[in-house]
């Protein structure tokens, strides 16, 4: 287990345990191959580049972390150049303000992720950005992103309960519901 460090943890490892970190600055968190099966748990990162980053990586559990201020994404999962991205990944119950870029991003190289029970605000674009059509959205909120509140891409699968409000783009979502 990592805990109690700064600023920045690069994970090349699996089954590792990253908990109670305040990361400031720097990369952020990043998991890298071969990276499976770690636990992001509770961390706080701020001003970081793209503050929680899984890059390539399975059965990923990223949750109840605060990131504020990312000088890019918030958490990310994947990396928008074939053939990086990861399967399985477990993205619930953490809060993104003030990311410069997305608040949450999952590239098209990502396979079937969840994200559940997550909060995106005042994102420098779009709350959630997924690209990849093999994820699944459930009980997510996005309020007052400067772009859509959620974007998807034809297939993402809607899992129910997404809210978006106080966005600016007039269309709140985008393939997918949202109340």
């Amino acid at each position: 287990m990592l805990s109690r460090n700064g600023p920045s943890l690069l994970i090349e490892a699996s089954r590792i345990s990253v908990r109670d970190n305040d990361v400031i600055g720097g990369a952020g968190i990043i998991v890298d191959p071969p990276g499976n099966r770690n636990s992001i748990i509770g961390n706080r990162v701020s001003r970081a580049t793209d503050s929680i980053s899984v890059e390539k990586g399975r059965g990923n559990l990223i949750a109840r972390n605060v990131v504020i201020g990312a000088r890019g994404n918030g958490i990310r999962l994947g990396l928008d150049r074939p053939p990086i991205g990861g399967a399985g990944n477990i993205v619930r119950g953490n809060l993104v303000r003030g990311s410069q870029e997305d608040g949450f991003r999952v590239d098209a190289e990502d396979g079937h992720s969840l994200l559940r029970r997550n909060i995106a605000v005042a994102a420098g674009d779009d709350g959630f950005d997924v690209e990849s059509p093999t994820a699944k959205l459930t009980g997510n909120r996005a309020v007052r992103n400067a772009d859509l509140g959620i974007e998807a891409v034809n297939g993402v699968v809607d899992g129910g309960a997404n809210r978006a409000a106080h966005n600016g783009a007039r269309r709140q979502c985008k393939s997918i519901a949202c109340h």
